[in-house]
């Protein structure tokens, strides 16, 4: 979701600020991330590396963490919250 870098005014190759997206990046751990992701971007790839199922990230054993749905345009999209926050301290898990 190109509009969401526009929106929050930072660039996808800002490392500093943003983390490349794909299965690798997906399954290596980056504190105080915010995932957003749609089933079509998100599942949908010529490179299979960037296709992420949604059962990957639901997948307790690699650490995201659920916090509900956006509507972002015309899509849904699934946010989560890496394992731990900035500082390291470990996201809490819902209500």
């Amino acid at each position: 979701l190109p509009s969401v870098y526009y929106s929050l005014d930072i660039s996808k190759s800002d490392s500093q600020r943003a983390t490349e997206w794909g299965k690798a990046s997906v399954l290596a751990d980056h504190d105080g991330t915010v995932l957003v992701w749609d089933k079509e971007g998100g599942s949908f790839n010529s490179d299979q590396g960037m296709c992420v199922p949604e059962a990957m990230l639901k997948d307790p054993a690699n650490g995201w963490v659920w916090i509900g749905q956006r509507k972002h345009g015309e899509k849904i999209c699934e946010i989560y919250l890496s394992r731990r926050d900035i500082d390291g301290k470990a996201t809490p898990r819902g209500k």
